[in-house]
């Protein structure tokens, strides 16, 4: 019998991408993949309550047509939701975002017809989950997980402008844009940074991030080490920078 298959749609992904290719995704999804429940997300943290529901109640395969933002919402999910006994369910990335970064790192295909092909094949393979303890807007402490990247300074302040920017020019040049107006603003935060309990680093902070994927920022090959699942993060700092620094060194993230 085939899986319990959820298709989680972020109709805002890609700068409207998601919604306008919604029907005919879920069309092919059926087509390619066989019966599924789709879902569709409303609000920011939404896909999170998504899949950890549908985890708790035995789905054992996900689709998600998003991006980064909306995957590593179902991973959070998934990890909370997922029964502790058996295998933890599939996830299948149908790239429709605007970084997309998780699925260049795993040699995805962009092509959705391709993508779900994959994803009916049945092979899965590994896939490391980080854990990160937070304080939200509200000043609460909560925990989120994710799959591709976290980070802090320039990314935050970039992604912030990505959203109305990509709708305009695209995915890859309003990441592109993002990043500059972010730039514009910069201001450089104090942070004390330890690894496996070793201070490496106290003082100006202009980018961190903790990688388990290659790529962040729609093609930024930010961690160009980093493995899926090799059990590691990366760790990539950017001590404070100046704006000319940081626009002299931005071309070489993409090369």
């Amino acid at each position: 019998m085939a899986p319990k298959t959820l298709l989680i749609v972020n109709p805002a992904s890609g700068g409207g991408l998601g919604g306008r290719l919604a029907e005919a995704l879920v069309a092919r999804a059926r087509a390619i993949c066989g019966p599924l429940e789709v879902a569709t997300t409303q609000t920011p943290g939404h896909a999170t309550r998504l899949a950890r529901e549908a985890a708790a109640n035995g789905v054992e395969r996900f689709l998600v047509a998003g991006g980064d933002g909306t995957t590593g919402e179902v991973v959070s999910g998934l990890v909370e939701g997922a029964r502790t006994a058996g295998p933890r369910p599939a996830l299948g990335l149908l790239p429709v975002g605007s970084g997309c970064d998780l699925a260049r790192t795993l040699g995805l295909p962009r092509r959705i017809d391709a993508a779900l092909e994959i994803v009916a094949s049945g092979n899965t393979r590994a896939l490391d989950v980080g854990r990160v303890e937070l304080r939200d807007a509200r000043g609460d402490l909560c925990v989120r997980y994710f799959a591709n990247e976290v980070s802090a300074g320039l990314s935050g302040d970039t992604v912030r402008h990505v959203g109305p920017l990509s709708a305009r020019v695209g995915p890859r040049l309003g990441f592109v844009a993002g990043a500059l107006a972010a730039v514009a603003s910069h201001a450089p935060f104090d942070a004390t940074i330890e690894i496996d309990g070793e201070r490496i680093h106290s003082g100006a902070v202009s980018l961190l991030a903790l990688a388990n994927g290659c790529f962040f920022g729609a093609g930024m090959r930010v961690a160009p080490e980093a493995s899926v699942d090799d059990g590691l993060l990366e760790v990539v700092l950017a001590r404070g920078l100046s704006r000319r620094e940081i626009v002299t060194h931005l071309p070489a993230f993409y090369l």
